[in-house]
């Protein structure tokens, strides 16, 4: 007959590994270590820069340079006070230069002399001026930024190769220092007649200019007889179509004509 053992005490439980814990007391939670993110993760991306517009930015600083010589025109013109317009002998700022026109001369048939005689289409006229650099840096004059106008409102720009056949080639462009002069002589291919009103004078090709009014302060030339040519051929000419003393009848050149003689 078998005897019944005697009943021992309980083992404590022992959890399995991967057995779920029961609802009991909360178990902390562990963050679990992970890649770093990429640098720059999370912030604000930068602004994309904006592409240069240099070309609107020239247009911009050319209206502005136009608007700066423009008030100082009107300035001058302020300090004038009542004296009037400008006019020939008076000086004349625009920008960094300043002008004084001597003289318009209009009626020239030619200028230069010899092979380099220039005839107009119709009359040339000549402005005799001087220009002056009295700001402080050194600045280009461009002769072909002078412009005559007549009474109608008309522009006419200068005749650059007249000029230099005239010998005032230094008019077509000089660099002038601050402080330094230069004078000469604009020749202008106009119609004929004409009325002339003002010239206008620029420091540069966009600036507002300056002008100078001319009214009746135009001289105007006489038309010039054309040359007598002074060859031995022409002057024997001349000398053989003079009048035969007691006679009202010319000579007529001949042979005999160009040795010294001549037949009647």
């Amino acid at each position: 007959m078998l005897t019944p053992l005697a009943a021992a005490a309980p083992a404590p439980t022992v959890p399995l590994a991967g057995t779920a814990c029961l609802p009991g007391a909360p178990v902390p939670t562990q963050v679990l270590a992970g890649p770093a993110p990429p640098p720059g993760w999370g912030e604000p991306r930068p602004p994309r820069p904006r592409r240069r517009r240099w070309g609107r930015r020239l247009l911009v600083a050319a209206r502005v340079l136009a608007l700066v010589s423009v008030a100082a025109n009107l300035g001058e013109a302020g300090r004038r006070g009542d004296q009037g317009p400008a006019g020939p002998g008076d000086p004349v700022r625009d920008g960094q230069f300043q002008f004084v026109v001597r003289s318009v001369d209009c009626g020239a048939r030619s200028v230069g002399q010899g092979i380099a005689r220039k005839r107009p289409l119709e009359q040339f006229c000549l402005v005799a001026l001087e220009v002056e650099n009295t700001g402080s840096e050194g600045r280009t004059f461009g002769g072909g930024s002078q412009y005559l106008f007549d009474d109608a409102g008309k522009r006419f720009d200068p005749d650059l190769d007249a000029t230099v056949r005239h010998g005032d080639g230094r008019l077509l462009s000089t660099h002038l220092n601050p402080g330094q002069r230069l004078a000469g002589t604009l020749v202008y291919d106009v119609p004929d007649p004409i009325d002339l009103a003002r010239v206008e004078l620029h420091d540069g090709p966009f600036s507002g200019g300056a002008s100078v009014a001319l009214g009746e302060r135009v001289s105007r030339s006489p038309p010039r007889a054309a040359t007598v040519p002074t060859t031995a051929w022409g002057e024997a000419n001349r000398r053989a179509r003079r009048p035969v003393p007691g006679s009202n009848r010319p000579c007529r050149a001949s042979t005999a004509s160009r040795r010294g003689g001549a037949e009647c």
